[in-house]
């Protein structure tokens, strides 16, 4: 009896990291391909742009540092923000799993 119970709670981490995975490697395909094509366009924009008016090189310079302090500061608030988000569904997903334990063995019973 206590074999199956862990055996059960093994399978559940396991189908749960699977999903996981899953999930992963379906976005992940699209995330690559969205990012070559914007790399690409960023890169022929530049490489145009700069041969049509040659000072605007030095215009960049600015507007990346801008864009590079932006995209740390969303970094580390987006990762924060999924922190406190996991923290705040674990006690629903503890009390999900107690109350389907506790049918399961009141029906058994």
């Amino acid at each position: 009896m206590r074999l199956s119970d862990g055996l059960w709670v093994v399978s559940r981490i396991v189908n749960r990291f699977t999903s996981d995975v899953g999930s992963i490697d379906q976005s992940v395909i699209y995330q690559w391909a969205g990012l070559s094509d914007q790399l690409m366009t960023t890169i022929v924009g530049i490489a145009i742009a700069s041969l049509a008016t040659p000072f605007i090189i030095v215009a960049w310079i600015p507007v990346l540092f801008i864009f590079w302090n932006i995209q740390q500061k969303y970094r580390v608030t987006a990762r924060e923000l999924k922190r406190l988000t996991s923290i705040a569904r674990s006690p629903i997903f503890a009390h999900f799993n107690e109350t389907v334990t506790s049918l399961t063995v009141s029906i058994s019973a």
